[in-house]
């Protein structure tokens, strides 16, 4: 081999290599080089389809219109729709536009992987509904992935903001029992700088909290992790200083400052994720915090009111399920009041340790008012089963004002007063305990009610509960209540009471209000049970029903919400309805009560009695048996005596009938009425005091029989209260049959026996099926006999459109179509009652009778009256524009519902008025057409005024309103008024008061008329004699008055134009230049009078100008030569002339005469008036005044 081939360097290759590797990670390189440069747009481009493609993954559905994205620039949306979750319970959330800004690549993967830097959000709203979110679908394998996913990238990378801007957000979200709404919500959160944060108002309603915040704004600051609020006015007096929350990737730290008033409130803690359900953990303590002001920022609607002096609260536990947290109380509360009463101070310290509550202090106190307990008890996880839960409670009490006590528990009352001393003990669980609850009252009283002595011990035997004993003694009247009940559904009881009382029903009147609204008499008589109770035994659910908590005392009774409207008209059935019971006085009343039952079925017997008693200065006794189960009340003996007369019978009553089989009423030892009554009316609920009509049973049968010999009906006023007249009435009643049809057969006769007659009386009815004959009359004291006789319906029925209303009567006379057939004669009869509730108001009739025939046919529907009427009436005013009339006289006509005035005159001094017209329509619903001419008529006359004229006028109107209107024409005036002007001294600090005008009154009936005078026809007198009539003499040059208002004082508008006027004053009468009288409707009682006149003082010639209203006259005063107006109104006022001495001015002999005037000045005024001009005694001179006084003019027109 040649050695110099060896020598020679190797052959390179190509310089391009073929190896894979090498190319893929030159592509990366220039790749992730690229991703460098353009992440930014690449992210934002990437963000709209990872939003889109998790939206399977969120259950969040997003719309938005993506603008174009640019390098460097914030990813920007418009028109953003966020929704969430399926109808009826979806959120909705809707901004006009968003910002997002992101973070730089390096600082996502080498940096703190904050991802997002700033978000911005403009005009937004929306709805955040959480209802039954619980119960919505369970989660998929791929969500549950993509939570894990999300946690991960929480934990790693994803990071608050550091930016965060929101301007006009306005946001309602809701759960089942929570609200919360703020409006126009703006915050600016710039990256560790000073922001702001502010909203236009803000609704915060959870259960009893209901908080409305007005307008707010404070300062903020936000670093990424910590966003810190400082003075925020949440309201008057209440400052939020402070508020501090910090994010950490396993909790939210949380800090607070508050002042309410002069109060502090701090709360520090953290809420951390634990599993599904949060742990709350911190502590809260308060200062010197008003109780009250509190509970009005927070909206509740308890009243409590105090100071915390000092309170802390610790808390550990998940708020989602607050039975298993741990929680310490430890508060000292000054002026305690729940409701309206007031303690002194209120201690509690109370611990919550594994579902158990041990309160180890309650302590109230006010004065010598003591209540102290302590207690424990285990919760159970079931909230309904509470009342089973184990508990141990002893409570000790000594109060001096027992309204004070009652208050605390939640019934604020002022007529319960008194000594009270309570002592208990007790434990049990699952409605059986052990234990005794004992109290003692002295010098107390029950809604006036003296009650020297109470005393009670309850004892707990086990799964009963015995009422060993409750005595309450007033003076010799004894009450003694014992029994037992067993503490499980349905609690059957056994009861025994007496009581022993000296006169008893006067004692029961302070009562009468706290019987009515408490009384549970309606449940002894078991009422509509089989009606209006409905039982549900399985879920120991009914309207009356005691709780299974009874183990721990007395048994809670439990109301439905009807329950207090029965309860409440049961007195008012057997008290108010029988007024009776009211006039009794005196007397011993006894009575026995023994009872057994349940808490849907009680039976029992009494035994009452009333002896040594008086009614109406007459000796009265009563006696009475009975007893009682369900739907079934019956009293065998059933006795009342009242002087020489005597009830006696057996009384039945069931929810069908009203049963009284032995009837006898007995005057003087002779039997007046007797006989049997069986109706058809609900007797159970008739104790109730239900109205009548809502008691019939309309599908049974009465039957009535009663016979009368001598009855005096003054019996049923007495009983009843109702008016009735007394008469001595003989005869029989018998009926039977259904409340429709009727069967009855009455013949009644008798005398009144009233001090001024002893008249007829006569009635004869008879009915088959409904329908029947009447043929009645009754006599008056001159003899005349008034008769009314004819066919008519006799049955009755409910309205069928109001029988829903069950407690109103609504009975109506059937049947409907029946045949009406009467007619009626009366003598001249008193027609007051009809004027008195028929005619308007304004319309006063005095001393009206009536005498005619009339004639009823038709049906019940359609009703026709017919007949002739004469009218007369000594008196009649129409308001108060035209004097009363007098003589009365009126021939009516009646025929198809209209009333029509054929004839009708009255006198208005001797003057005659006539009257015609018609009233047209149903008594009540009547239309009102009437005219009033006539001439020569006397409209007005008093002392010192005559005023005649004519009048066409017209009166038209329902009971809804009318009208008067039409012309008074004045033709003759005799009135000469003088103005007289009384001057008086007002000293310094003395103010007058104007008199207030007259209210007008409040009428539906207007007046609309125009009074005129009439010169044409007037004619100048001849004599002396002749000018009293004239109107040419009288001072009025013109009037023009349009009279208008409501009809019962009606205010006129318009001018009386003056042709004289004497005006007298102290220094002599006054000449009348012109004037004239202004009424106008915005001072409708306020007259303005215009005038001037002239009088000569001495040498001076003064000049009044009046422009004022009469009751408030202001002068001016013009004087030649010239006077102040102070010195000219003295010598205005000064009663004699004293210019003769040159000695004295005008000015300083008038001080004499004011300053006696001066005594008879009220210091009750209220109008200040400038002083005059100061006093200087030193010169004597015509211009003088006095120092601090007004002078002043009363002007009164005669």
């Amino acid at each position: 081999m040649d050695p110099s081939v060896d020598l020679l360097p190797p052959l390179h290759p190509p310089g391009r290599s073929r190896t894979v590797p090498a190319w893929s990670a030159l592509i990366a390189f220039l790749i992730l080089l690229s991703f460098g440069f353009l992440y930014s747009f690449l992210l934002k481009e990437s963000i709209s389809a990872l939003l889109r493609l998790s939206e399977p993954f969120t259950g969040v559905t997003i719309q938005a219109e993506t603008l174009p994205v640019t390098l460097k620039e914030p990813l920007r949306l418009k028109n953003v729709v966020l929704t969430s979750g399926a109808a009826p319970h979806q959120s909705h959330l809707e901004f006009q536009a968003v910002s997002i800004e992101m973070t730089s690549l390096g600082r996502i993967i080498f940096g703190d992987h904050q991802l997002i830097q700033k978000v911005e959000a403009d005009k937004g709203k929306g709805l955040i509904d959480l209802r039954h979110t619980s119960s919505l679908r369970k989660p998929s394998f791929l969500e549950l992935q993509t939570e894990h996913l999300q946690k991960l990238f929480q934990e790693k990378m994803m990071k608050l903001p550091e930016s965060i801007v929101l301007q006009d957000i306005s946001l309602l979200c809701i759960t089942e029992e929570e609200r919360y709404n703020i409006e126009h919500f703006f915050c600016f959160l710039p990256k560790k700088i000073p922001g702001t944060i502010s909203y236009e108002s803000l609704l915060l309603e959870a259960g009893a909290v209901q908080c409305h915040l007005s307008k707010g704004n404070c300062d903020s600051l936000w670093d990424g992790k910590t966003i810190t609020i400082k003075n925020l006015l949440l309201a008057d007096d209440i400052d939020l200083h402070h508020l501090k929350l910090t994010v950490h990737p396993d909790r939210l730290d949380i800090g607070l400052i508050a002042t309410i008033s002069n109060g502090l409130l701090r709360a520090d803690g953290c809420l951390r994720q634990n599993g599904p359900n949060p742990i709350l953990e911190g502590a809260l303590f308060g200062e010197q915090l008003s109780i009250e002001r509190l509970s009005k920022f927070l909206g509740l609607q308890k009243k409590i009111s105090g100071t915390l002096r000092e309170g802390r609260l610790i808390f550990r536990g998940s708020p989602m399920h607050p039975i298993d947290s741990e929680a310490s109380l430890r508060m000292h509360v000054d002026h305690f009041r729940f409701k309206k009463k007031e303690w002194a101070s209120l201690s509690v310290a109370s611990n919550y340790i594994g579902r158990k509550i041990s309160i180890t202090e309650l302590q109230l106190k006010q004065q010598d008012n003591r209540v102290n307990a302590v207690g424990e008890m285990s919760l159970p996880e079931d909230w309904l089963k509470l009342g089973e839960a184990p508990f141990h409670c002893k409570l000790k009490a000594t109060i001096t004002d027992a309204a004070q006590l009652i208050d605390l528990l939640g019934r604020p009352c002022n007529n319960i007063n008194g000594k009270l001393f309570i002592d208990g003990d007790i434990i049990g669980g699952a409605n059986r305990a052990e234990g005794y609850l004992h109290l003692q009252g002295t010098e107390m009283s029950l809604y006036g009610l003296p009650i020297d002595f109470v005393e009670s011990t309850l004892l707990f035997h086990g799964e009963r509960t015995l009422l060993s004993h409750l005595d309450l003694w007033n003076g010799s009247s004894h009450l003694q209540l014992s029994g037992s009940m067993a503490n499980s559904w349905p609690h059957y009881y056994e009861a025994e009471g007496t009581i022993k009382c000296r006169s008893f029903f006067e004692k029961w009147k302070p009562l009468e209000k706290w019987v009515d609204g408490a009384t549970t008499s309606t449940r002894l008589c078991n009422v509509g049970a089989n009606k209006n109770v409905s039982a549900d035994t399985s879920k120991n659910s009914i309207p009356l029903n005691y709780d299974s908590t009874t183990a721990r005392g007395a048994p809670s009774i439990q109301q439905s919400e009807e329950e207090p409207k029965s309860l409440q008209s049961i007195q008012t059935g057997l008290y108010h309805q029988l007024p009776i019971l009211k006039n009794i006085q005196g007397g011993l009343f006894q009575a026995h009560w023994k009872a057994n039952g349940t808490a849907q079925r009680h039976e029992g017997s009494f035994e009452m009695k009333l002896q040594e008693a008086k009614l109406k200065n007459q000796p009265f006794e009563f006696h009475t048996t009975g007893s009682y189960k369900p739907e079934f009340v019956t009293c065998p003996i059933f006795k009342i005596h009242s002087g020489k007369s005597s009830f006696s019978t057996s009384l039945t009553l069931t929810p069908l009938f009203i049963t009284l089989p032995k009837l006898v009423f007995q005057e003087n030892g002779e039997s007046t009425l007797s006989g049997s009554i069986t109706l058809p009316i609900d007797g159970i609920r008739l104790l109730g005091g239900h109205p009548f009509g809502s008691l019939l049973e309309w599908n049974q049968s009465m039957e009535v029989n009663l016979a009368l010999h001598h009855f005096s009906s003054d019996v049923v006023s007495v009983v009843t209260g109702l008016p009735v007249q007394n008469m001595l009435i003989d005869g029989s009643i018998q009926s039977s049959g259904r409340w429709e049809e009727p069967s009855a057969k009455i013949s009644l006769s008798g005398r009144r026996l009233d001090a001024k007659s002893n008249t007829p009386f006569h009635l004869e009815l008879s009915s088959k099926k409904g329908e029947g004959c009447l043929d009645t009359s009754l006599g008056d004291k001159n003899g005349y006999m008034a008769q009314l006789h004819g066919t008519l319906p006799i049955g009755f029925m409910p309205r069928e459109e109001e029988t829903l209303l069950k407690e109103k009567d609504f009975v109506s006379l059937s049947p409907l179509n029946g045949p009406l057939h009467l007619s009626i004669m009366l003598p001249e009869s008193p027609l007051d009652f009809f004027t008195q509730r028929f005619l308007p108001q304004e319309i006063d009739v005095q001393h009206a009778t009536v005498c005619g025939e009339l004639g009823l046919q038709g049906t019940l529907t359609d009703p026709e009256l017919t007949g002739h009427l004469s009218l007369k009436a000594e008196e009649c005013r129409l308001g108060s524009i035209l004097a009363p009339l007098q003589g009365l006289k009126a021939s009516l006509s009646l025929s198809k519902g209209k009333i029509t005035l054929e004839s009708g005159s009255a006198f208005l001094g001797k003057g005659k008025l006539e009257i015609t017209g018609s009233s047209k329509g149903n008594i009540g619903e009547m239309h009102h057409e009437y005219h009033f001419n006539g001439h020569e008529l006397l409209l007005f006359q008093k002392e010192n005024a005559i005023i005649k004229g004519r009048a066409a006028l017209l009166l038209q109107g329902d009971q809804q309103g009318g009208k008067l209107h039409g012309n008074i024409t004045i033709t003759e005036l005799d009135w000469k008024p003088q103005l007289t002007m009384t001057p008086f001294l007002l000293p310094p600090g003395i103010l007058l008061k104007s008199p207030s005008p007259p209210l007008p009154n409040v009428s539906s009936w207007k007046s609309d008329v125009t009074l005129e005078c009439d010169t044409k026809n007037s004619t100048h007198p001849t004599s002396s004699s002749d000018r009293r009539n004239s109107f040419t003499d009288s001072c009025f040059k013109k009037i023009n008055l349009h009279v208008c208002g409501p009809l019962g004082s009606p205010y006129p508008e318009g001018a009386l134009e003056l042709s004289q006027l004497s005006i007298q004053s102290p220094q002599g009468p006054l000449h009348f230049l012109e004037g004239g009288i202004h009424f106008s409707s915005h001072l409708p009682w306020r007259p303005l009078l215009q005038l001037s006149a002239k009088i000569k003082v001495g040498r001076y010639k003064i000049i009044t100008h009046l422009d004022e209203r009469l009751e408030e006259p202001a002068l001016s005063l013009e004087s030649v030569p010239f006077l102040s107006e102070e010195t000219a109104a003295l010598l205005l006022g000064q009663p004699t002339r004293c210019f003769s001495s040159k000695k004295s001015s005008a000015g300083w002999m008038a001080q004499l005469p004011f300053w006696i005037r001066q005594q008879e000045i009220e210091e009750s005024t209220t109008i200040a008036q400038p002083p005059l001009s100061p006093i200087n005694t030193t010169e004597q001179r015509d211009n003088l005044g006095f120092e601090g006084l007004g002078i002043f003019y009363h002007a009164e027109l005669k």
